[in-house]
């Protein structure tokens, strides 16, 4: 499966090979979401704070961020 991707770096837009593995992932937390009401209908499959609208690119890195940091606490254990 192909992805476009819009505005992405240098604000053009692009084409993405997706995996299939990958592919039924997504489908996978698109149907878990759907079932937990955690998704509006016709939502974002990545809802930002407000499910309404996606998630932005700040809120993606800040996450990034503390998922790296908890890794490197949990590193030891």
């Amino acid at each position: 499966m192909t992805l476009r991707v819009e505005q992405g770096k240098g604000r053009k837009d692009c084409y993405a090979m997706l995996s299939p593995v990958l592919l039924e992932r997504l489908r996978a937390r698109w149907r878990q979401a759907h079932a937990q009401g955690k998704m509006l209908a016709g939502g974002w499959l990545f809802p930002g704070l407000n499910p309404a609208k996606p998630l932005t690119a700040r809120q993606l890195n800040r996450a990034i961020h503390i998922a790296a940091e908890n890794r490197e606490l949990f590193r030891n254990f």
